[in-house]
């Protein structure tokens, strides 16, 4: 699996009205393309929705002088995103929502990873993904698409020069979390 879209509360409509299905899908690949087999993902992703035209217009911060502030914004659609963990899921619906009330877009994508997502007899995401969206309502009302990443483990190349690096294996050794 490299990527899966869930669309929530008409956004697929939404955005199908606005012409942006096809280029969602894009950047999507884009992303998982450019962000496969990278370590320090979440810092390279500005650079990725720069790539595909996702800073446009001047709807930015949600809270002038706090963080939370989107990752990317094109044609009333805002992107938040984190790929360290899937709990982000709240965190990041409550930036989209912000921007939501305030009129500011008219949908929003949440893209996560699939890492850290609570282990369990359930297998299927949609089935997941339903019972979290869920269980945040009527809190979280704003049309959104969700995309969820299974990068696999980050691939680090050739590190000779390095004293973390196994002499067996010359890969560096990235301590778990």
């Amino acid at each position: 699996m490299t990527f899966q879209l869930f669309h929530f509360r008409d956004s697929e409509k939404i955005l199908k009205e606005k012409a942006m299905l096809r280029y969602i899908t894009l950047t999507m690949e884009h992303v998982f393309n450019a962000l496969e087999g990278v370590y320090l993902r979440n810092a390279l992703l500005r650079t990725v929705l720069d790539e595909m035209g996702w800073h446009q217009g001047d709807v930015w911060n949600i809270i002038a002088g706090r963080r939370c502030r989107y990752l990317g914004y094109k044609n009333g659609v805002a992107i938040e995103a984190s790929f360290t963990d899937y709990s982000y899921i709240a965190e990041g619906l409550t930036c989209l929502q912000l921007g939501y009330d305030k009129g500011q877009i008219d949908a929003g994508i949440l893209l996560l990873t699939t890492r850290g997502i609570p282990a369990g007899k359930e297998k299927d995401m949609s089935v997941i993904l339903n019972k979290d969206m869920g269980a945040m309502e009527p809190t979280i009302s704003l049309p959104v698409c969700i995309g969820l990443y299974d990068f696999g483990d980050p691939v680090i190349g050739n590190c000779n020069n390095f004293p973390s690096c196994s002499t067996e294996s010359n890969q560096l050794q990235i301590p778990t979390l």
